[in-house]
């Protein structure tokens, strides 16, 4: 990609390539929080795919887990990160820590 410099030339376009959900912000700001079942939740993530697909933009989003993230691919999303690092931690200790005590 060619360096802009403030020059004569036009400033570049803003890509976006991802629209990003963060499912627990939307919820909150949706006004149901923690409700990632609730019908206005479920239909605000179908508005996101559906214009990301209009604009030719990959819908993304958080899932907690493998299932999650397999529903999220059903519902449209085409990025779908699963976990955090902090929770992928917990969850490795839980297993290690059930592990050690059979």
């Amino acid at each position: 990609m060619k360096r802009w410099s403030r020059s004569k030339t036009s400033p570049p376009r803003t890509v976006v390539d991802v629209v990003f959900v963060g499912p627990l912000d939307l919820s909150y700001a949706l006004g149901v929080p923690l409700q990632l079942d609730s019908n206005v939740f479920q239909e605000a993530l179908q508005r996101v795919v559906s214009a990301a697909q209009l604009h030719n933009k990959a819908a993304g989003i958080l899932a907690v887990d493998g299932p999650g993230a397999a529903k999220y691919v059903r519902q449209g999303f085409q990025f779908v990160a699963i976990g955090s690092d902090s929770t992928i931690m917990a969850a490795a200790f839980r297993d290690a820590f059930a592990t050690a005590r059979n």
